[in-house]
C-alpha cells in the first residue's frame, strides 16, 4: 500500500520554473491525505518558491527544498545541511570565470544575488516568487548556505556542471536541475536522502513510497522510492532508473493520471 508520493516541480509538476501548477493536483493531494497517503513537494527550489506553488497546502503537506538540503515540516525544519563557508565562497569565485552566468544563492538568512542585471532579478521574483537581495560582494559575508545556483545564458548548464566537478567534485553535489539552471549543494544534501530521511520521521517504508521526476537532481529521488515514474520529457539519465515512464503530453496532466488511478484503486480495494 502506498502511504507517500513525492514529486518533483519544475518539469514534473508545473512548467519549468512558474507558479503554474493545475488545481485539481490540490484536489487529488487533499483527497490522498485523507486516506492516509501524505505528500512531499521535492525540488531544487528554495522553500519560499515551493511556498509559491503550494501555499494552500502549507499545513498538508511536506517539503523537500534546495535539493535535499532542507526537510520540512509546518514551517518546522526536520533536516538541514549546509556548507562550510570557505567551500560556498570557492564555488562563487569559480562560477564568476564562467562567461554568461548568474548566481542565486540560498540560505538560511534569505536569498541573495551579486548580479546587477534587473532582468534576473525579476525573473527569478515573477517566475520563482523570490525576491533577491542585492550584495556587492559574497566573500564578505557569513551564511548558513544551502545552494548555489548557477543561471546559464552562454552556456549549457551540463557544460557548466563539467566544469564545476573538475574543481569541486568530493566537496559538493553538483547537477543539472532545469533547462537554464546549475547546482552545487552540499554534500549530503541530495533528494534521494532527504526522502530517507522523511520515510524515517515517518515510519514509512521504501516499498511504501512512490516518486515522480524529470532531471538528472531527481535520479536520488526516485532510487529512493520503492516505485517510480519519470515523466515524457525527462532526461535520459533519469528514464533509465525509473520504474515508469509517462505518456507524452503535459507532464503535470501526467502525474495528475496516476494520482486518480491510485485513488480509484483505494476506492476499489476498500469496496472489496
Amino acid at each position: 500500500m502506498i502511504k507517500l508520493i513525492a514529486s518533483d516541480l519544475d518539469g514534473t509538476l508545473v512548467p519549468e520554473a512558474t507558479p503554474d501548477i493545475n488545481p485539481r493536483l490540490f484536489e487529488r493531494i487533499l483527497q490522498l491525505k485523507e486516506l492516509g497517503v501524505r505528500f512531499v513537494a521535492a525540488s531544487g527550489r528554495q522553500y519560499p518558491s515551493i511556498l509559491d506553488v503550494f501555499e494552500p497546502l502549507r499545513n498538508d503537506i511536506y517539503f523537500i527544498a534546495d535539493n535535499g538540503a532542507f526537510v520540512i515540516e509546518k514551517d518546522q525544519y526536520l533536516h538541514s545541511i549546509t556548507f562550510p563557508n570557505e567551500t560556498w565562497k570557492g564555488i562563487i569565485s569559480l562560477v564568476h570565470t564562467f562567461p554568461g552566468t548568474r548566481i542565486m544563492l540560498s540560505s538560511i538568512e534569505g536569498n541573495y544575488t551579486d548580479s546587477t542585471d534587473l532582468w534576473f532579478r525579476d525573473m527569478v521574483s515573477k517566475n520563482l516568487g523570490l525576491d533577491l537581495i542585492y550584495v556587492e560582494d559574497f566573500q564578505k559575508l557569513t551564511l548558513h548556505v544551502s545552494k548555489i545556483g548557477v543561471y546559464c545564458t552562454d552556456r549549457n548548464p551540463r557544460e557548466a556542471a563539467l566544469l564545476g566537478k573538475q574543481y569541486y567534485e568530493g566537496k559538493a553535489n553538483i547537477m543539472v536541475s532545469g533547462d537554464f539552471w546549475q547546482d552545487y549543494v552540499p554534500l549530503g544534501a541530495d533528494k534521494g536522502k532527504a526522502l530517507t530521511e522523511l520515510m524515517r520521521h515517518l515510519g514509512i517504508s521504501r516499498e511504501e513510497t512512490v516518486a515522480f521526476g524529470d532531471n538528472i537532481n531527481d535520479i536520488g529521488l526516485l532510487q529512493a522510492a520503492g516505485d517510480s515514474y519519470a515523466v515524457a520529457k525527462a532526461a535520459p539519465e533519469l528514464k533509465a532508473v525509473a520504474g515508469h515512464i509517462l505518456n507524452e503530453g503535459p507532464e503535470e496532466d501526467g502525474v495528475l493520471h496516476v494520482l486518480e488511478q491510485f485513488l480509484a484503486e483505494e476506492a476499489t480495494g476498500r469496496k472489496g
